[in-house]
């Protein structure tokens, strides 16, 4: 069962940078573990991984549930390849599951709400 959130905490800048290109490195091999809980190391970090181009994503995959990242790209009017860069990002924060059937994607939020803690 998949947590109803995910809480960000701003927590040490090292340990908060190895986690996460920890996760980064295991979202590219499709390897990620799920985890309730992200480690970021200040407003600058969270900044960039909830992008206000992201927050959209997660918006849209939410709201439309697109088949493919080229849908997903026509959705917010981006470019495939620069979604796809966010949608990698994002599933290394923990923030969404991509399952691959071929060519068609589906696209899951991992939580229905983000809580951040200082």
């Amino acid at each position: 069962m998949k947590p109803s959130k995910k809480v960000i905490i701003i927590t040490d800048p090292r340990a908060a940078l190895r986690e996460f290109a920890q996760a980064y490195r295991k979202a590219q091999k499709g390897e990620l573990e799920e985890k309730d809980t992200i480690g970021v190391s200040g407003l600058r970090e969270l900044q960039s991984i909830l992008s206000p181009e992201r927050l959209k994503l997660l918006k849209t995959i939410r709201k439309h549930s697109p088949g493919s990242i080229k849908e997903l790209a026509r959705l917010v009017g981006r470019d495939a390849k620069n979604v796809h860069r966010d949608l990698t990002l994002l599933k290394a924060a923990g923030l969404i599951e991509l399952r691959e059937k071929g060519k068609k994607v589906q696209f899951i939020p991992a939580c229905q709400k983000i809580v951040i803690e200082l």
